[in-house]
């Protein structure tokens, strides 16, 4: 029910990232994707160096990554012509400017090194870990009824469900294409694309009927099969924890 590929993780713990507390890898995400958006720029290369050197501890290479980045090369060639001709600090709007050109590569880093983060987290945080982590953070709400192991299993199952209902879109997609003869519905400008709309929507009803059954199946699948109540409810250590508090307050301060 949840492809391995959503979540593929390393084996070997010689990363010391690879060898946290479940709730401290998840901290230490939305830290790391609150750094890249509020850090000067002139400190970007340093972060996008460290991400760089600990994807590739993962295993993840230098091709591989150019390959994962190819289908985005257009978009960020389309953010850096839209800073360089709008930055109008620099030159009037339309004209081009260095300094728009140098904001733009600056917007690409944050959005890459947050990009790269997610991607790190996802290959050191196996789907025990991960919804083990989140019910320790959802701990504290016990003494209000929420049953934080359910919960966990929940955000978990709904997050490996993610790529079959994507993958599921798009043979619903191109098998509409197909009996139409692979040329679509007629129309032009507006007109095609408010038919793309129609088309996209028509795939809902199909889609929920398939998460339905996928439910069911899901429910059945897991019944005996939850997490452990106990696992990852032991505290992460003091250092650990030392150490993201001292990042919140220098992002704080940085922020402010």
């Amino acid at each position: 029910m949840i492809p391995t590929t959503s979540f593929v993780t390393i084996t070997d713990d010689s990363l010391f990232l690879a060898r946290t507390h479940p709730a401290t890898r998840i901290a230490g995400l939305l830290l790391a994707l609150w750094s890249f958006f509020v850090v000067p720029a002139v400190l970007l290369p340093v972060f996008l160096a460290l991400i760089g050197i600990a994807l590739y501890r993962t295993g993840l290479t230098p091709a591989a990554l150019t390959t994962t980045a190819r289908p985005w090369l257009l978009i960020a060639v389309l953010v850096l012509v839209i800073h360089t001709l709008t930055t109008i600090e620099a030159a009037p709007l339309g004209h081009p400017s260095w300094q728009g050109f140098l904001r733009g590569v600056t917007i690409l880093a944050r959005i890459i090194g947050a990009a790269g983060s997610l991607v790190l987290f996802l290959r050191i945080t196996p789907l025990r870990a991960l919804t083990a982590g989140i019910g320790w953070w959802c701990k504290p709400w016990r003494r209000f009824g929420l049953d934080s192991t359910r919960l966990s299993l929940v955000l978990a199952v709904a997050l490996g469900s993610v790529p079959n209902v994507l993958t599921e879109s798009r043979r619903m997609e191109a098998a509409v294409r197909l009996r139409r003869g692979g040329v679509g519905r007629k129309g032009r400008g507006l007109g095609q694309w408010w038919n793309r709309i129609l088309d996209k929507g028509h795939l809902v009803l199909p889609l929920l009927e398939s998460l339905f059954r996928r439910a069911e199946g899901v429910t059945l699948t897991l019944q005996n099969r939850s997490p452990d109540p106990t696992d990852g409810m032991q505290r992460p250590p003091t250092k650990e924890i030392g150490i993201l508090v001292l990042c919140l307050v220098l992002l704080v301060l940085m922020t402010l």
